[in-house]
């Protein structure tokens, strides 16, 4: 048998190189979107205080508090409907879209004052108001560039995204340099969300429309409204310890605080992104045939378990040392903080997908809202901390708790679910929790070895090649199992073909 005979029997699902070239553009937006607060916040670090890096931390939470728990994934609704209805489905979505702009800036300009006044900066609450409008601007973006994920088109998005993000830095740099103060944050959403609106219209496929009467428009809301519980929960979970910092200690520690977690969360955000696009995608693909969309989500839970280990000791054995590296030695943290850190970083990244991108291809958004609120009970966690110890190390202790029991929650969630393969997760997880503590002993052996570089890196290499080495074992078993049902498929398809 020839070579290119050989490759056209191959499954699309197992060329490497195909999936990661199809998977390029994707990986480029999501980078471009979770970056855009990374390269705000270091820009920040250098040219503003210290005290107004923490301003704009409360200014940010404030706006993505409300952005987030709103968020009813409105495209996701038009990304699982028929390709017949897309049209109609998208105009009803964009209504949608409106409908909640709307409201949701009304409340935040209702509640913009008792926000500053709760934080401590009452004769700022202008500043958190004028957040508001822009809420409501973004909800005028077409929604057709982010459904074209559904068949692998990333490229429009790309072009509105990449543009739109470096039109909002170059305003922040200008006006921060001009005002070395907090309305450099306020430009810069201004600017990136009137550019994306015009943007998203220009890189569209279709016109943009409205329809507040079509019948989709509840099915729309219906869809959604579960989701906002949903949005609530991560907004808490993701937004809240930054009002509570602020709160608890002054906006000198919440820019330390902001600036680790920034370091944390924007790489996981991206992987989150990039997961959650491919899987759901795949899951929709595989839907016809139950076998493979069981394998399908195996095959997922085994890979976000090794990915999940090998971040996991990236924050507690590195982070610490690049956060310094790049920010400044004013930013650094303590091992214990990091490993905290770590923790809950591996338990977000497992308990998030496959089961998001499973249960939104279910539909069974309210179980996924369950799950996410849960997690929000870390702020309970650190109110009750702080009558202890007020420190960064039990906020991120409180953090950490929360994510355990979101976890938790979100296994019981999908255990009426067939395809969850709660067993396979289970496993793949318990190893990754190993790789996790194996990272934590590291860190207190090289502290206690005084962090010598040559060690540190010896370490780091080590713990990956590990990871990797059980990746690769538990990798390529799942894919074996997956190749398995699909070879067969295949194979029918084609004899079904005419000749």
């Amino acid at each position: 048998m020839s070579t290119a005979s050989l490759t056209e029997r191959i499954p699309f699902e197992f060329k490497v190189l195909d999936n990661l070239k199809r998977s390029s553009p994707l990986l480029l937006v999501s980078a471009t979107e979770t970056a855009t607060p990374f390269f705000r916040m270091l820009a920040l670090t250098h040219i503003l205080s210290l005290i107004e890096v923490g301003f704009v931390s409360v200014l940010t939470a404030f706006y993505n508090f409300f952005e987030l728990s709103t968020d009813m994934a409105i495209y996701r609704f038009v990304f699982s409907a028929p390709k017949s209805q897309y049209e109609e489905a998208l105009a009803a979505a964009h209504a949608l879209s409106i409908v909640r702009g709307l409201t949701v800036c009304l409340l935040a300009l209702c509640a913009a004052p008792f926000v500053a006044t709760a934080v401590s900066l009452g004769t700022h609450w202008m500043a958190f108001a004028l957040l508001a409008p822009a809420i409501l601007i973004r909800s005028f973006e077409h929604m057709s560039i982010r459904i074209a994920e559904r068949d692998f088109h990333y490229w429009p998005q790309l072009k509105a995204t990449g543009i739109s993000m470096t039109l909002s830095l170059v305003v922040l740099i200008i006006v921060a340099s001009i005002t070395r103060n907090h309305i450099a944050i306020i430009a810069s959403v201004y600017t990136q969300y009137i550019s994306m609106s015009f943007l998203s219209r220009v890189f569209a496929d279709v016109p943009y429309r409205v329809d507040f009467r079509s019948p989709l428009f509840k099915a729309a809301f219906k869809f959604g409204y579960p989701l906002m519980a949903n949005g609530l929960g991560l907004s808490i979970a993701m937004q809240g310890d930054r009002f509570i910092v602020a709160g608890l200690f002054d906006l000198q520690t919440l820019a330390i605080y902001s600036v680790i977690m920034l370091a944390a969360v924007v790489p996981m955000s991206l992987m989150t992104r990039v997961l959650q696009s491919t899987i759901l995608a795949r899951l929709f693909h595989a839907s016809s045939n139950p076998k493979r969309l069981r394998e399908e989500v195996r095959l997922s839970s085994s890979f976000v378990a090794v990915l999940s280990g090998l971040y996991a000791g990236g924050v507690i054995l590195l982070l610490n040392s690049i956060v310094v590296l790049v920010f400044g030695q004013k930013f650094h943290a303590s091992n214990v903080a990091m490993m905290f850190l770590g923790a809950g970083c591996l338990v977000r990244l497992v308990r998030t997908e496959p089961f998001t991108s499973l249960m939104l291809h279910a539909s069974r958004t309210k179980r996924l809202a369950a799950s996410n609120l849960v997690a929000s009970s870390s702020l309970a966690f650190m109110v009750l901390f702080s009558f202890f110890e007020r420190s960064i190390e039990a906020v991120l202790a409180a953090r950490f708790l929360g994510e355990v029991a979101g976890l938790v929650v979100t296994f019981l969630m999908v255990r009426r679910t067939p395809e969850s393969g709660r067993f396979a997760f289970s496993i793949s997880t318990a190893i990754g929790f190993l790789f996790g503590g194996a990272a934590c002993l590291e860190s207190v052996l090289l502290t206690r070895a005084g962090n010598p570089l040559a060690l540190m890196v010896a370490a780091c290499a080590a713990y990956a090649i590990a990871v990797m080495l059980w990746g690769a074992v538990d990798l390529g078993h799942r894919i074996r199992r997956l190749r398995g049902i699909v070879a067969p498929d295949r194979n029918l398809q084609t004899d079904a073909l005419p000749s």
